[in-house]
């Protein structure tokens, strides 16, 4: 029986994107194709009924959810002050880089070049093209394990009043000292971070105290999602897609050539 799969962007993510004053705990979410600000379950936002089969979507669950749920569950108590300290092992460090390559190959580009380029994709179905390109990508090695390799991972720990969207992208890049850092939020307050080595030091969190930032990074992942999908960006408060509404046409431009700038 075919179900309602999350394409990219999992529940174990979108759930922490809820609005808790909301009586129905819906997320908000930016179409960007319309721009258009709507609200939605998170169990249903991003979701395409038999885009996975089961088997898919038990690859995915054990490869990628059920990990980064619990990794994402630590980080936002940490982010919150429920607990007073994070480490992150090695084998939550491996879970995040996963997440990372996994949503990779879940974009809409990567569906694209799998399209264009498969010699089986025409005589496949959609969703065994899916579970395909999940299964065989994931287990593959190239260009994006590379550079993930010589990156570490921390915490991005947003201290300001105003909250960190997520795109269905799962994450986006930012530059700093003209080097591109991984981020991927997980909550309202906090992030998956991943930077060059040479840059972190063992333990260390990025906290982020001037709202303006904040801003900038949300930016950045409207950006990221209209490069990769055009699909949606979420939100726990509207007032967060509000401003990037506004953004939509005015920072096309800056999204091109941010594009161009990737690594």
């Amino acid at each position: 029986m075919n179900i309602n799969s999350h394409v990219q962007l999992p529940n174990c993510v979108l759930r922490n994107f809820r609005d808790e004053t909301d009586p129905e705990k819906k997320v908000w979410y930016l179409d960007v194709r319309t721009g258009d600000i709507l609200r939605k379950s998170s169990k249903k936002l991003g979701t395409r009924k038999g885009y996975y089969s089961e088997t898919g979507e038990r690859f995915w669950a054990e490869n990628i959810e059920n990990p980064l749920s619990i990794i994402s569950r630590k980080i936002q108590k940490y982010c919150t002050g429920e607990v007073p300290c994070l480490q992150i092992s090695a084998d939550d460090a491996d879970a995040c880089k996963r997440y990372i390559k996994a949503a990779f190959i879940r974009s809409k580009m990567a569906e694209d070049e799998m399209n264009k380029h498969s010699v089986t994709a025409s005589i496949c179905t959609e969703q065994s093209n899916h579970d395909m390109l999940a299964c065989f990508g994931l287990r593959s090695y190239g260009p994006i394990e590379s550079n993930l390799e010589k990156m570490d991972v921390s915490v991005l720990i947003n201290k300001t009043e105003r909250m960190l969207v997520v795109p269905r992208n799962c994450f986006y890049l930012v530059t700093s000292q003209d080097v591109p850092h991984i981020v991927a939020p997980v909550c309202p307050k906090g992030a998956i971070l991943l930077m060059p080595r040479e840059m972190a030091c063992a333990g260390m969190t990025a906290v982020v105290s001037d709202p303006n930032v904040i801003e900038e990074m949300n930016i950045w992942a409207l950006c990221s999602e209209l490069e990769f999908n055009s699909a949606f960006v979420a939100a726990n408060r509207r007032i967060e897609l509000e401003s990037l509404r506004h953004e939509l046409t005015s920072r096309h431009d800056t999204c091109s050539s941010i594009s161009k700038s990737r690594p």
